[in-house]
């Protein structure tokens, strides 16, 4: 897979911060996803950019399925980022 990682961050005071990748592609080259929330884990934390320009990455990672709580729609998101 690849992606753009940018210098976007939610969830900064919590356990897990998360920091935001789009235009997310699979092997093939389909779209993925325009956007995802990732944690930052200490493979990702050295890829985040330092200035607010994106950079792309490739890597491999699992997927999890969840709901949108308020539409109930299933999507899926990315999550043990790993092979950066």
């Amino acid at each position: 897979m690849q992606a753009i990682i940018t210098r976007n961050f939610r969830d900064v005071d919590t356990t897990s911060p998360k920091v935001l990748l789009t235009n997310i592609l699979n092997d093939d080259g389909s779209l993925f996803r325009d956007h995802c929330w990732v944690e930052i884990t200490r493979e990702v934390e050295g890829l985040i950019p330092r200035s607010n320009k994106g950079r792309l990455i490739r890597f491999s990672a699992k997927f999890k399925q969840y709901k949108n709580y308020l539409t109930g729609e299933k999507k899926q998101t990315l999550k043990k980022i790993r092979t950066i």
